[in-house]
């Protein structure tokens, strides 16, 4: 129960930050309309800086491909305050990005190609980090790293990438050493919260202008933004026997404390011969976020003392009158945010060492080698089921009944825990027979991953103890071996690939692209022959079962450009995206399921207008999804099963996705840049598409929520929940929000012999749906983020003061659905948050 001076307490936060917003506001409005007049008469003529990527791995003016990508350097991500995958989707149309509750399954989103299955080891869209491919999705949010830049390239790039490209790319291009120059930069920040960012960087010229070494650190710590209702969750805990300890963090949810390291190094011996090698380490640990469940029983987390905390669902009843969906808007209440303070987010580790060798034999040709090998582990661990009862601000045990894990213990889940090791070569030839460039490259990869499937423990419950304080009254019973399914993926993928560019008629090219690209994958099963739930000592293991399969794909890209003058490009392209085929669990009925293939259709055109003060990049896309990869039932029934096994992953008919995106940056005056972003996106499943997942509960005793069409199994076996689905065809994909808007204004002016900024940047994106029967949907949301900094003239030093979701919006950054158990699992994004950062460039220069 909130007490008066609680409550008084949450008023006075909430007021504050309100009071910050209006100040930051005030400022910003007033320099905003601040006279021409004060302007200094010798200005300069300020136009926009010239973009370069790599997008296709060779240095290339963004204006000059013909392909979708959105593009920001580190000082566009330092004046955003951009930390986090998250931020950079906010301000990129057709782009979004859901980490859901601690991070442990993140899902990035391209042009609505959703992540059906997002435990699946393949994403739709393929993260990159120095050209090095990272499978592992608990470690694709490379924030931490010594950036130079990230790219986010739309529409599928297998033709480029191969492995996972399906929807796009995401590419970190770390900074490199400068080759005869000392430099360096350090900074801090100091924010709500407990916000606490300390990073360093030096650039080292160890040998004249041949040998560079740069050195790279960065610490960052919050404690996040809502309360843990969960009673005492604050209060530190020492280690125990069994190992289980936790400091504390004012008990909040949704925070951090992570840790990265970079070491880069340059040798260029001779003009023509470079030589780059980068080992980059990180460590994040993040806390559970601030979320709860939404679940068909009405059982109340804290009953008989706060009955408004009761998170049932409201539609589609049973023959015994629980309801079992949700539907309409997820409710945000940040009083029901609850997580046992043992749960723990997500903890990874990443190392990746990559080594690149470029030799130019001329103008005309070059080679270059690329070696990559990464190292990545990552885990969660979080309450199975609702935590126990608490009565009265007193822990007690939930009836085994209820919980479902035998008297008095509480069941802890791990999803995943994954160790994975990888290793890639590429060899390519770049060159130019006359006019016509082309490129012909062999790309070999091994991925060793060791996963734990199913993983539970059991604990003892906490209890509050006479000095108030958490503590652990006994040493937790854990079992013997807590796996119970171990199951070690290989897969070695093999790939040649080509690209040729062909100019034509002065003003006109053609791109052809392509990779031939062979995949082996297998899986081997260990299954233990006992209930972790129940406990018990392992009786051994099954026959592993090992399976094998091999993909074998040509995935081509057609460009066709047209450049009527200098700095204007308008172009159409199709391509051919693939992912490949996998396997199902131990009782599927098909023990794997076949490829996914999408064919893109893009126009485009990119402009820089208005005497370079105006950039303009436009694209429509139409995208068609064939043999989508979805949950479909399991109608045979294993032998001696009596209960409805478990849906399984298999090829249905696909889905549509449609749209255009915009984005625009200008230079208003000398003083006064803007910066626009706009997407509109339909991606829907095509007609004859049946959901089994949340559509087996369709069937209802009163006036249902959706179509049930039932199933029979084969072999006319019972079971004892209604085995069917219901027909989604037209619906939206699910996670997929259609409108996503952003517009930032950035204003300098100088103050003595300083400069002035003042920024502000408004984000929006609608509504969208949580699961394929676009019953229960997330809110739309529209953040604003300010901030004023202070430079000196040369860019030696600055200050920063930002705010972020300064409005102190309550919106939903992910709603995770779990049909096996009918929960829905709404995640709450950053509140208000206030910071000041400082740094100090050594040679502004660098």
């Amino acid at each position: 129960m909130v007490t008066t001076i609680e409550y008084l307490s949450q008023v006075r936060h909430r007021s504050m930050h309100r009071a910050v917003s209006a100040t930051f506001a005030l400022v910003l409005g007033t320099a905003a309309c601040l006279p021409a007049a004060m302007a200094q008469s010798n200005e300069s003529v300020i136009t926009l800086e010239e973009v370069v990527v790599t997008a296709r791995k060779v240095e290339e003016k963004l204006n000059d491909i013909p392909i979708a990508v959105s593009a920001f350097s580190a000082q566009d991500l330092q004046d955003r305050n951009v930390t986090s995958l998250a931020d950079v989707a906010a301000f990129t149309p057709g782009f979004s990005y859901e980490a859901y509750s601690g991070g442990t399954t993140p899902a990035p989103l391209i042009r609505g190609l959703t992540q059906n299955a997002l435990t699946d080891r393949n994403q739709n869209v393929a993260t990159f980090v120095d050209g090095i491919h990272v499978q592992q999705q608990g470690n694709i949010d490379f924030s931490l790293l010594d950036i130079e830049r990230i790219e986010i390239i739309k529409g599928p790039q297998n033709a480029q990438y191969g492995k996972s490209s399906f929807a796009g790319a995401i590419n970190w291009v770390p900074k490199r050493p400068t080759l005869g120059q000392w430099g360096g930069t350090a900074g801090f920040t100091v924010g709500s919260d407990e916000r606490r960012d300390v990073t360093a960087a030096v650039n080292i010229p160890v040998w004249q202008d041949k040998l560079a070494v740069r050195l790279y650190g960065v610490q960052t710590k919050f404690d996040g933004t809502y309360k843990n209702n969960y009673p005492n969750s604050g209060v530190g805990v020492p280690s125990t026997v069994a190992g289980y300890n936790w400091d504390g963090n004012e008990g909040k949810l949704g925070g951090y404390d992570n840790e990265a390291y970079q070491a880069s190094l340059r040798f260029r011996p001779i003009d023509s011969l470079t030589m780059d090698l980068l080992y980059f380490r990180s460590e994040t640990r993040n806390d559970p976020g601030a979320g709860y469940l939404i679940q068909p029983l009405s059982i109340a987390v804290f009953p008989g003392s706060t009955p408004a905390l009761i998170n049932p669902h409201n539609c589609s009843p049973n023959a015994a009158g629980i309801n079992q969906l949700r539907c309409g808007e997820m409710p945000l209440d940040v009083s029901r945010v609850i997580a046992d303070p043992r749960s723990q987010g997500s903890h990874t580790h990443s190392d990746i060492l990559s080594a690149r060798i470029q030799y130019e034999f001329s103008d005309a040709l070059s080679v270059t080698y690329l070696y990559g090998k990464g190292l990545y582990d990552a885990a969660g661990y979080q309450l199975g089921a609702q935590p126990e009862v608490i009565i009265n601000g007193d822990l007690t045990i939930r009836p085994a009944s209820a919980m479902g894990t035998g008297p008095g213990y509480v069941t802890f889940s791990g999803n995943p825990f994954t160790d994975q090791e990888a290793e890639s070569h590429e060899i390519r030839l770049d060159g130019k027979a006359g006019n016509i460039g082309w490129r012909i490259g062999y790309f070999h990869n091994q991925v060793d991953d060791i996963g734990a499937l199913a993983l539970f423990t059991r604990r003892l419950p906490l209890s509050a103890d006479p000095t108030n304080s958490v503590v652990i009254t006994q040493i937790p019973f854990v079992t013997v071996n807590p796996q119970s399914l171990l199951a070690n993926f290989s897969d070695r993928i093999d790939s040649a690939f080509f690209a040729v560019n062909i100019p034509f008629a002065t003003t006109w090219n053609i791109d052809l692209e392509g990779r031939y690209n062979k995949e082996k994958r297998r899986q081997d099963l260990l299954i233990y022959g006992f209930n972790p739930l129940t406990g018990g000592t392992p009786t051994g293991t099954s026959t592993p079962r090992n399976l094998q399969r091999e993909f074998k794909k040509f995935t081509p890209r057609v460009n066709l450009r047209w450049q009527p003058r200098e700095e204007w490009t308008f172009y159409a392209s199709g391509a051919v995206g693939e992912k490949s085929g996998g396997f199902n669990g131990v009782t599927a009925d098909v023990q794997a399921y076949e490829p996914e293939e999408n064919t893109t259709i893009e126009l485009g055109a990119k402009q820089t207008l208005w005497n370079r003060r105006l950039q303009l990049n436009y694209a429509v896309f139409y995208i068609d999804w064939k043999d989508l990869q979805l949950s479909v039932p399991d109608t045979i029934q294993s032998p001696g099963s009596t209960v409805q096994e478990p849906n399984f992953i298999g090829n249905v008919k696909g889905a549509t996705s449609k749209g255009i995106e915009a984005d625009a940056t200008v230079i208003f005056t000398d003083r006064l840049k803007g910066n626009f972003a706009a997407s509109y996106v339909q991606a829907q499943f095509k007609g004859g598409v049946i959901d089994t997942t949340f559509g087996r509960l369709c069937e209802t005793t009163g006036t249902p929520a959706c179509v049930f069409l039932p199933r029979t199994r084969v072999g006319n076996v019972p079971g004892p929940l209604p085995l069917g689905g219901s027909p989604i065809g037209g619906n939206d994909l699910p996670r997929t929000p259609t409108t996503q808007l952003a517009a930032g204004l950035e204003y300098h002016m100088p103050v003595g012999s300083m400069e002035l900024s003042l920024r502000g940047d408004l984000t929006y994106q609608n509504k969208y749906y949580s699961e394929n029967l676009n019953l229960a949907f997330i809110p739309d949301r529209t953040l604003l983020n300010l901030s004023v900094g202070l430079r000196s003239p040369d860019g030696g030093w600055s200050v920063n003061l930002w705010g972020k979701n300064v409005t102190d919006e309550v919106y939903a950054s992910s709603a995770f659905a779990v049909s096996v158990v009918n929960q829905y699992i709404p995640a709450l994004g950053q509140g208000a948050t206030f910071g000041l950062t400082a740094r100090y460039n050594f040679k502004p220069a660098n």
